[in-house]
């Protein structure tokens, strides 16, 4: 997942949606991962990013 695609989402996102900035965060980093992964299951999308949780628990 390209950081570049997360910031530039962020960027268009931002004025029309009313979110913190880690929630705003949070919801590229759902939108880039379902992208990336063709669906909308969690695990997949999980796969997407790399971090602490388990897949499972997704």
């Amino acid at each position: 997942m390209s950081q570049a695609a997360l910031t530039g989402l962020r960027q268009q996102l931002s004025p029309h949606v009313a979110l913190g900035g880690s929630r705003l965060e949070t919801l590229c980093l759902l939108v880039v991962g379902m992208i990336g992964a063709w669906t909308v299951n969690p695990s997949p999308v999980a796969t997407e990013r790399a971090g602490a949780a388990q897949i499972a628990s997704a």
